[in-house]
């Protein structure tokens, strides 16, 4: 493995550590005491899904995976977009779970704030792994 590829496997074990730490707290944290199970099934199987990239993102780059990086960087940008859109719109549907104007206490607010800064650094560390035909990675012959 090149020192470039290396170094972009080491930079990013933190902030992708930081996102599956912040993911597995947003969701053990209610949103308030009264209604603990307002998470709608489009957040609980995309968010998932979303864990579970994560959790692979680190193992890869923790064994120095070629794949590791892309796939971090990438469900970090999906992460801290979807955290956004599901979470900061106005609206109430199957595809959202807003908490503007909602009662949301603070730590369900804090949870996603923190995940998505998490998620936004993870994405930030690996950014040449996201737009097509500017990796950082050695070319291979």
């Amino acid at each position: 493995m090149a020192g470039g590829a290396h170094h972009l496997h080491r930079s990013l074990i933190w902030p992708t550590a930081a996102l599956v730490v912040t993911q597995i707290v947003h969701g053990a944290t209610p949103v308030d005491e009264d209604h603990v199970d307002s998470e709608g099934p489009l957040g609980l199987i995309v968010g998932g899904l979303l864990l579970l990239a994560s959790i692979s993102a680190l193992i890869g780059l923790v064994q120095r995976r070629p794949y590791a990086p892309s796939l971090a960087a990438r469900t970090g940008l999906a992460v801290a977009v979807g955290f956004v859109a599901y979470h900061g719109v106005p609206w109430a549907n199957w595809f959202t779970n807003p908490y503007l104007g909602k009662p949301v206490g603070a730590p369900a607010w804090v949870s996603v704030a923190v995940a998505v800064g998490a998620a936004a650094w993870c994405a930030w560390v690996g950014r040449h792994e996201i737009v097509p035909g500017r990796s950082r990675r050695p070319a291979t012959a």
